[in-house]
């Protein structure tokens, strides 16, 4: 395993605490790669998409299909209905 790799594994077991750590989860590599650091780690964590609604379509159905362990959360207003909402 690279030093690195290591390091990132130590320091997220160090950070745990008896409750799961709340990844923030993109769909991104930098998102895959700290859930994959996350699993080797051995810790409890909670994986979570927030939809933003303004994301490059596919994003949901490919955390749905490679990850389905993360859990993606909807707003009751996409981004485009708070804008009117709050144009002033």
């Amino acid at each position: 395993m690279d030093k690195k790799e290591q390091q990132s594994i130590d320091f997220l077991r160090s950070i745990y605490q008896d409750k799961p750590l709340n990844l923030g989860f993109s769909g991104g590599k930098d998102s895959v790669v700290i859930l994959d650091l996350a699993e080797r780690a051995g810790i409890v964590y909670d994986a979570i998409y927030a939809n933003t609604t303004v994301d490059p379509p596919g994003t949901i159905n490919f955390i749905k299909k490679n990850y389905p362990q993360v859990q993606i959360m909807h707003p009751k207003k996409s981004f485009f209905k708070l804008i009117e909402h709050f144009k002033v």
